[in-house]
């Protein structure tokens, strides 16, 4: 009898089941509303277990105390909470029950974790730690007394706690960068083919026109006509052009994410993760984003960080202009200062130490089926022009007569 209990992720992310990809709602809840949020989750279960193995988890939005304190302290070797960009100015703060998960973490007996703590503002960080609110501070000052070491993903977080009066604390990045092990290297080639450029997001149709773009997340229009066939007749003009001129795609799976992005040249855009497993696919990419959290972690990590690239449609240019060298000549270090960080925090040996991991089965999650369907590819080619030209009204007498036809 193998008595190993898997951990468990309090911001849960990882598609678990079928059930969880079954309409948009579902999906969209289950995958946090990004999927980069999943890869971080699926990255720290292989370095803690070698391999992919399936959690327990909830929703941040959910909390269901009674039910999720049980799992926890009777189902679980330990808690997991995955604070990435939690600290935020009052007014840009998540809409969640702060009261609620200050109650749920302080009935935690088990060992608790926060391994990705960090800042985000859109608008400077310039005396963050006094722009909390109250009830952050409070879910903060709890996180400090309730586990031995914070892993914050680089030193303006480390600063923010500081001023907190908050000093347990490792720098150590993002677990998700560091999911290949050691010696991973990322060679940039002299010449790229512009057929083999990949966008980490859909952010502007202007540049990734003609180009495989990832929908990543907080695009819910957009994966509801990929993966659940809604018709294209009612999105919006942004989201038309998007699949009429580009080739975009959406993943539940982490891994088959980075099988797809394997075959690329380049990745660049906003999206932090998207470059992230990029990387980690051994491709090349740049990170755009000018919000904080974006470029505390790309310093820290050495990853290369134009945001003045944003709208920049040379794609050449930007690629001559990015440098990977200093990002892998420091890698190794990094790496071992992450894994020195599971050892001290003791999060290694919570998840390690009890029952057979060996006998644990590797788990892979289910992938969303993504693609137009045939009437939604038909209606793109037959209806462009009409969308383009013509009024509301004739637009409804095309749509009743293709409708027929069908």
């Amino acid at each position: 009898m193998n008595d190993f209990k898997p951990p468990f992720f309090l911001h849960g992310g990882i598609i678990t089941d079928d059930s969880e990809i079954k309409d948009i709602d579902s999906l969209f809840d289950n995958l946090t509303e990004n999927f980069g949020n999943s890869y971080i989750i699926y990255s720290l279960l292989h370095e803690l277990c070698g391999k992919m193995i399936k959690p327990n988890q909830n929703l941040l939005l959910y909390p269901d105390i009674e039910k999720d304190t049980k799992i926890i302290n009777e189902e679980s070797s330990c808690a997991i909470l995955l604070l990435q960009d939690f600290i935020r100015p009052a007014e840009q703060q998540f809409k969640i029950d702060y009261e609620k998960w200050y109650e749920l973490l302080s009935k935690i007996n088990v060992p608790l974790f926060f391994p990705s703590l960090g800042i985000n503002s859109c608008d400077g960080i310039k005396n963050l730690h006094k722009r909390l609110s109250p009830e952050v501070v409070k879910i903060l000052k709890l996180v400090a007394d309730k586990t031995e070491l914070i892993g914050v993903r680089g030193y303006v977080t480390q600063e923010v706690l500081h001023n907190l009066g908050i000093d347990n604390v490792r720098v150590i990045g993002c677990p998700s960068f560091f999911k290949n092990g050691r010696n991973r290297f990322v060679d940039k080639k002299q010449k790229i083919d512009m057929n083999k450029v990949v966008y980490s997001a859909e952010y502007n149709f202007d540049l990734i026109k003609g180009h495989d773009v990832v929908i990543q997340g907080n695009n819910k229009e957009l994966w509801n006509v990929l993966c659940f066939d809604k018709s294209v007749y009612d999105i919006s003009d942004y989201n038309y052009k998007i699949l009429k001129y580009a080739k975009p795609v959406v993943f539940s799976d982490c891994q088959s994410w980075e099988e797809y992005l394997s075959k690329f040249d380049f990745c660049l855009g906003v999206r932090l993760h998207g470059s992230i497993v990029a990387l980690n696919s051994g491709v090349p990419a740049v990170c755009t984003n000018p919000d904080a959290r974006a470029e505390e972690l790309c310093s820290y990590l050495h990853i290369p960080y134009h945001p003045e690239f944003l709208n920049e449609s040379n794609i050449q240019k930007i690629y001559d202009n990015c440098d990977w060298s200093d990002m892998n000549k420091n890698y190794n270090k990094l790496y071992d200062n992450f894994i020195d960080y599971l050892d001290k925090s003791g999060l290694m040996s919570a998840v390690r130490g009890g029952g057979n991991l060996a006998a644990v089965p590797e788990f892979r999650s289910p992938n969303i089926k993504c693609g137009l369907s045939l009437k939604n590819k038909i209606l793109l080619n037959d209806f462009i022009s009409i969308r383009k030209t013509s009024s509301h009204l004739i637009l409804k007498l095309a749509r009743l007569k293709f409708s027929k036809k069908l």
